[in-house]
């Protein structure tokens, strides 16, 4: 996500960093990206100015979509779950939103 950064060097880059964490937890990942600025306990506030977002899976991308912001949903997993979900989840895209929203109409 960080490396993404580089590609979009018109737009100011911050991360929502979990609170569970201290800010120091962070500081070997940004030490090679100083125009990537990191928040804490605003993740809301930040959202609301964003024009896009890249968002780990989970309700975090439910929250995105709440406020209306576009978004990428990042996965951490490996094939064999990935393959299993996309043979037991019928929807294009697989994250919250989709599994929520993206439900065949009751007309068809």
């Amino acid at each position: 996500m960080l490396q993404s950064a580089l590609d979009f060097p018109e737009y100011k880059i911050v991360i929502a960093a979990a609170t569970s964490l201290p800010a120091e937890f962070f500081e070997p990942f940004l030490q090679h990206y100083p125009r990537v600025s990191l928040v804490q306990g605003k993740t809301y506030e930040l959202l609301r100015q964003a024009k896009a977002a890249m968002v780990k899976s989970g309700t975090s991308t439910l929250e995105t979509a709440l406020l209306d912001v576009p978004q990428v949903v990042c996965y951490a997993g490996n094939p064999v779950s990935y393959f299993i979900a996309r043979r037991l989840v019928n929807v294009k895209y697989i994250s919250l939103v989709n599994l929520i929203l993206d439900r065949p109409s009751s007309g068809s």
